[in-house]
């Protein structure tokens, strides 16, 4: 072989193996830039940070044990988050944690695990919701969850399984299958709603079941709309009051509690008409119905307005309006103009002497 092509051959594969190298440090670098692409730009423990709103207000605090920041996302992880809110006076008004969070650019922050926002003002009607996955836009501070939530108040607990709210606001909404127990606590006894066992009881002088008004209260509705700063709580859709016997069915039931002031609540029911029932303790049931119904604890006394009607066996009163005074156990029926208030009572020895005409089949089968 000359010497000129033992040169040649040389240099073609120091060319070979220089094409070789080059293309194998691309493929490094490609792969490189992937596994980079995973990574957080950078990380942080046991992180505080204090963000103020355009006017240098304090708007939020958010604290937690480990951050996580990824440039090309836009994207914060946070594990073990507690994010405090403030209000225009810099006083704390909410804190919400959870298992991790995730903050994104345009300030939305996702929620997930064990998710808990409690109230930090001490007069707030709410105390605590909880629920597994949560979303909170810290600009308008709308919060909404499409998982089940529960909301515990002051004096009642409610869930549903789906929630809207806002915390500036202080209002919140159940949607879907809402349950609730409320109670109301008074200087005389547990009244837990006792719009049904006043207004029965001014019916027809007949005993209610004793144990009704030491029952706690179950409400069920599609709706329950929570106004912290009215001091209102509103049910919609299909609502049934159950306590004890009674039982109330309605299209809507409004609790508001003027001032925020315990023992003084005031309740409304709505309906076409709003219904009610309760065993009494003689075995005798007694039911009615009204357009509403609007009962002040604080005043002792119960008005059923709009066709109006209680019945206790065969007796009962009609009009488009009565009022039941607790306390002196007094009961006046009124009627508008040109109309007129009916009453059909059958006296207690009339009802006797038609039982002992029964044959025992007769009384068993009533």
């Amino acid at each position: 072989m000359s010497k000129a092509r033992r040169w040649v051959i040389i240099v073609l594969s120091l060319a070979v193996l220089v094409m070789i190298g080059i293309n194998m440090a691309e493929k490094d670098d490609t792969a490189q830039v992937v596994v980079n692409n995973n990574d957080p730009t950078y990380k942080s423990e046991h992180t505080d940070t204090l963000v103020y709103n355009p006017e240098g207000a304090l708007s939020y605090r958010l604290i937690a044990q480990h951050v996580e920041y990824y440039s090309d996302q836009a994207v914060s992880w946070f594990t073990q988050p507690v994010l405090t809110t403030f209000d225009k006076d810099k006083i704390p008004t909410w804190s919400v944690k959870a298992d991790k969070a995730k903050l994104t650019n345009d300030r939305m922050l996702y929620l997930y695990g064990h998710v808990e926002v409690n109230a930090l003002v001490p007069d707030s009607q709410l105390r605590r919701i909880t629920t597994d996955n949560a979303q909170i836009n810290l600009v308008t501070q709308d919060v909404t969850s499409e998982d089940l939530v529960t909301l515990y108040g002051t004096t009642f607990n409610s869930s549903g399984l789906k929630m809207r709210g806002n915390l500036r606001s202080k209002n919140a909404e159940l949607i879907e299958k809402v349950r609730t127990s409320y109670e109301i606590q008074t200087n005389k006894l547990s009244l837990n709603l006792v719009l049904a066992s006043s207004l029965l009881a001014a019916s027809i002088p007949a005993f209610a079941v004793t144990g009704d008004t030491d029952q706690p209260i179950h409400i069920e509705s599609d709706q329950q709309s929570l106004d912290m700063q009215g001091n209102v709580v509103t049910f919609t859709g299909n609502v049934i009051v159950t306590q004890g016997t009674i039982k109330i069915n309605a299209d809507k039931v409004v609790v508001t509690r003027p001032g925020g002031e315990q023992g003084k609540e005031v309740i409304d029911g709505y309906g076409k008409p709003a219904t009610f029932y309760q065993m009494q303790d003689n075995g005798k049931p007694v039911e009615g119905h009204a357009s509403q119904m609007h009962y002040e604890l604080a005043k002792d006394f119960v008005v059923l307005t709009g066709n109006a009607y209680l019945q206790q066996v065969d007796s009962n009163i009609k009009g488009d309006k009565i009022t039941y005074l607790v306390k002196e156990q007094k009961m006046q029926a009124f009627s508008d103009k040109g109309k007129r208030v009916t009453t059909v009572l059958v006296p207690s020895q009339l009802q006797d002497k038609n039982n002992k005409g029964q044959t025992p089949a007769q009384k068993k089968g009533n």
